[in-house]
């Protein structure tokens, strides 16, 4: 095809309605942290450009949610994962990995607030020296996590009330206990490796790497089965070598301990599109959000889908669910009026409250943006909550 067919059809393939394919679901809930939240802790982003000469801020900021799910021993409040901190694993060595625990006071038809309070939070960190490679703040005797060790996208509760946490510098699976204690080495998968592995040299000048796996896309969801036996990680992109726009889904038994080698591919519906969130809802059924790389008005792709995995090998089968570039507002819940839009770069994290209400909340992409304001703005966390016209597909 020639390159101004081939934009065409990119430019078609993006702009195609989602709302045309599903019914409109609508806002019934709707709360906002604002981006200047910071939590106690050590001062953070002095590697920030500009903040290059020592500057930053005073504390640890609480933001960038990658994912969420209720806290089980506090009902109404959720459990939020910070990414790495700032985008990278240069600027975000002062950056600590956290859960925080977090409870919005839904702006709702029957009243509330709309803010969001921050409570208690979990620091992951490695006392027992199981990661194998220097870490950042080895001198703290917890050997806390920071955002220059890993890049944690993705975590799952298990029945035994441990986290499995999903990163995309290994990319690796970490196991932690419920006060953020590792309890194992990171888990990686055979063949691969991120540019960020600890494993991978700095390609000379003009040398091809030796990672196999894209930059920022190892483990973006993770998920337990519905059974509790295994947990299905999610790569952002496949492996080098796989079809363009397309993902991967790799088994991990939680049993053995180890990747089984078994896999799904899914090809994404909009050609450049990611995937950045898998959550289990039923027996071989996910929730996933897929989303373009633009902001703002630009943006066109920002979705839930419900994804079936079936035989090992075959493609997983996606329907749409929600498209969160239209909502509605009836009542006016956003402030925003009666056309509700979630046009973040980054809607990261989702959750089936039940079968007929989803729970997402973006990941701000702190101190920027990418979203609700000008371009140069800070974006608030919103957690928004979405009635669905029918029940979640079995």
């Amino acid at each position: 095809m020639a390159p101004t067919m081939a934009r065409l059809a990119l430019v078609a393939a993006l702009a195609v309605p989602a709302a045309a394919q599903a019914p409109r679901v609508e806002l019934a809930g709707f709360a906002a942290l604002p981006p200047d939240t910071f939590a106690e802790g050590p001062p953070s982003g002095r590697f920030l450009s500009p903040a290059a000469r020592g500057a930053g801020f005073a504390s640890q900021p609480v933001q960038g949610f990658s994912a969420i799910r209720p806290d089980r021993s506090n009902p109404g409040s959720w459990l939020v994962l910070c990414d790495n901190g700032f985008g990278t694993k240069a600027n975000s060595p002062d950056f600590l990995l956290r859960i925080y625990a977090v409870r919005p006071d839904w702006r709702t038809a029957s009243g509330g607030s709309g803010r969001v309070q921050v409570g208690r939070f979990v620091q992951l960190s490695d006392p027992d020296r199981h990661v194998p490679f220097k870490l950042v703040r080895e001198d703290t005797p917890e050997r806390w996590l920071t955002g220059g060790d890993f890049d944690p996208e993705s975590f799952v509760e298990a029945p035994d009330g441990t986290f499995w946490i999903g990163d995309e510098f290994g990319p690796y699976l970490l196991h932690a206990d419920a006060s953020g204690r590792l309890l194992a080495p990171p888990f990686g998968a055979d063949g691969l490796r991120s540019p960020e592995h600890a494993a991978v040299p700095v390609p000379d000048a003009g040398a091809a790497s030796a990672a196999t796996v894209k930059r920022s896309r190892g483990f973006e969801g993770l998920a337990i089965d519905a059974d509790g036996s295994r947990l299905i990680a999610l790569l952002e992109s496949g492996p080098l070598g796989d079809a363009p726009d397309t993902i991967r889904l790799l088994e991990f038994d939680l049993a053995a301990q180890r990747f089984t080698g078994r896999s799904w591919p899914y090809r994404v519906s909009a050609p450049g599109a990611n995937v950045t969130e898998l959550v289990a809802y039923a027996r071989a059924r996910y929730l996933a959000i897929e989303r373009d790389n633009a902001a703002g008005p630009e943006a066109r792709v920002k979705r839930v889908l419900a994804l079936r995995l079936a035989e090992t090998g075959t493609e997983a089968e996606a329907v749409l669910v929600a498209d969160l570039l239209d909502i509605a507002d009836p009542r006016a819940l956003s402030g925003l009026g009666p056309h509700f839009t979630f046009p973040f770069i980054t809607p990261e994290a989702v959750w089936p409250e039940d079968a007929r209400t989803l729970v997402l909340v973006n990941d701000n992409n702190f101190p920027g943006g990418g979203g609700r304001g000008p371009a140069g703005s800070k974006d608030a966390s919103e957690f928004i909550r979405l009635a669905l016209p029918q029940p979640l597909p079995r």
